[in-house]
C-alpha cells in the first residue's frame, strides 16, 4: 500500500504532515488512552532528548517521552516473549524503547514511567506499553536525579 500524506492539527505542534507509513499503531491502546491506537512519533530539536506520542485520532493529545537510558543508564529488561511475538520482532535492533514522562511545573516532582515502557517495532510500526512485572522499576521514578 503506497504511503499517503496527510496532515493533522495538533494542539501541541500545530499543524504536523506525515505519511500514512509514519504512524504507529497499539492494537490494544495505552493504558486510560484504550481508545487511542494511532500515534506519531514527533522530534522537535527543542526539546531533545524529549520526543512526544502525538495521538493521530484526538490531535489533542500527546505524550512525552524519554529513552531509558537518558535518565538510568543501566536499564535493562527482557522482552516477554508473548510482547516479542505480538509485535513481530525478530532482532532487537528493530525495537525502539521508550517511557513515559509526566513534566511538573516544578522539574524536581517529574518522573519517568520506568516500570511501564514503551516499546516499537520500527520496521513494522508496531507498539505496545510493556508491564515489568517483577521488576523494581516504578510508574514514577523521579526524572531528575534517577
Amino acid at each position: 500500500m503506497p504511503a499517503v500524506d496527510e496532515t493533522l492539527q495538533t494542539a501541541r505542534f500545530g499543524k504536523v504532515a506525515f505519511k500514512s507509513t509514519d504512524v504507529v499503531g497499539f492494537d490494544d491502546g495505552i493504558p486510560g488512552f484504550e481508545h487511542l491506537k494511532r500515534f506519531l512519533l514527533i522530534e522537535n530539536s527543542e526539546f531533545e532528548p524529549i520526543k512526544f506520542f502525538q495521538a493521530v485520532d484526538d490531535p489533542n493529545i500527546s505524550f512525552p517521552l524519554l529513552p531509558p537510558q537518558a535518565v538510568r543508564s543501566n536499564y535493562h529488561f527482557e522482552l516477554p516473549t508473548k510482547e516479542r511475538r505480538h509485535l513481530e520482532l525478530e532482532k532487537e535492533e528493530e525495537a525502539a524503547v521508550f517511557c513515559m514522562v509526566t513534566i511538573d511545573e516544578d522539574p524536581t516532582k517529574s518522573t519517568i514511567n520506568l516500570f511501564a515502557p514503551v516499546v516499537i517495532n520500527l520496521l513494522k510500526r508496531k507498539a505496545a506499553q510493556v508491564i515489568l512485572f517483577g521488576t523494581d522499576y516504578k510508574v514514577d521514578s523521579p526524572l531528575l536525579n534517577s
